[in-house]
């Protein structure tokens, strides 16, 4: 299993109904690739006060490596991505990727 866990530091005027649209996007790519297993997206609730920076959090599961990387080089997922990049601060510098090959 991958965990695909991506971290946004959203700009402050940043355009809601483009983020949803995005996660509505994303959902459908579930839909689409198979062993794309699972989808969980939302804000950032900081309770520890450890991660002012990250206002939202989508996690994907993959049932493979083999999955990921289709889901990588998909084009729609391309877009979506760049529609991220445009509403975060700094552009892709306001997000941060992390990729987790769970231990079985």
């Amino acid at each position: 299993m991958i965990r695909h866990i991506v971290l946004l530091d959203l700009s402050p005027e940043y355009d809601r109904a483009e983020l949803s649209d995005v996660m509505t996007g994303l959902g459908e790519l579930q839909s689409r690739l198979v062993g794309f297993s699972g989808f969980e997206h939302g804000s950032n609730i900081n309770f520890e006060g450890m991660s002012e920076e990250c206002a939202y959090v989508i996690i994907c599961h993959f049932d493979n490596e083999d999955v990921f990387r289709n889901f990588i080089i998909d084009p729609v997922h391309a877009d979506l991505g760049q529609r991220l990049v445009n509403i975060c601060r700094r552009g892709v510098k306001g997000i941060s990727i992390i990729d987790v090959k769970l231990a079985s």
